[in-house]
């Protein structure tokens, strides 16, 4: 059926539905322009009965050369990152005692040896004061020249046993002060080298997820 004579039907048909007395009429269509309808028509058929091709080309634009670089550097970023634990490290830390004995003063020893041995001769000079003024009252020998002898001693033993006491404790404390201070300094290192691994992780992970060209 030609588009001329689907055009006449079509104006029939809308004849046949108006109000009124039934009248017949007749419509004609420039041949130029049914000419032009034909053709379309004919285009269309055409196309309506070509058979799908979907495409198969690549849909996502390929890697260029830096990115390619950029994902064997973060590959061997990561690798370099991992080749240490720093968890296992920091385990260590929290489950070690703290080594203090590396952190005592090698020179703690001498400076008490030396205060000690200053006092000592404290008390020798007391006691040899002590014995000059007995002889100058005749009484060198005596019970009361031993009593304050014996004092002196005393004095010496109360005064040295409490001046090494404080010397070991200070030193014990600086020690363990310089002790906890080095293993906050390397758990805070251990972290930060864990934190980067979390991070050469991420990018890992994301490498080609993104290409923008």
């Amino acid at each position: 059926m030609g588009i001329e004579t689907a055009l006449g039907l079509g104006a029939a048909y809308l004849g046949s539905k108006s109000s009124g007395p039934k009248q017949t009429s007749t419509s004609t269509v420039d041949p130029a322009t049914a000419a032009r309808y034909e053709d379309l028509y004919n285009r269309a058929q055409g196309v309506a009965g070509q058979p799908f091709t979907p495409y198969t080309g690549a849909r996502v634009a390929g890697f260029n050369p830096d990115q390619l670089a950029g994902f064997d550097a973060t590959r061997n970023m990561f690798g370099r990152s991992l080749s240490f634990d720093p968890t296992g490290q920091l385990n260590n830390l929290a489950q070690g005692p703290l080594n203090i004995q590396q952190f005592q003063n090698p020179y703690n020893e001498q400076v008490i040896n030396n205060t000690l041995g200053d006092l000592n001769d404290a008390r020798q000079m007391q006691i040899q004061s002590d014995q000059d003024a007995a002889i100058g009252r005749g009484a060198f020998g005596g019970s009361r020249s031993a009593l304050l002898e014996s004092e002196t001693n005393k004095n010496f033993a109360d005064i040295a046993g409490r001046t090494s006491g404080n010397l070991r404790q200070s030193g014990f404390n600086n020690a363990a002060n310089l002790a906890l201070n080095d293993r906050n300094f390397r758990a805070g290192l251990f972290g930060n080298q864990l934190a980067d691994q979390y991070r050469g992780l991420g990018l890992l992970s994301g490498i080609g997820t993104s290409n923008k060209d």
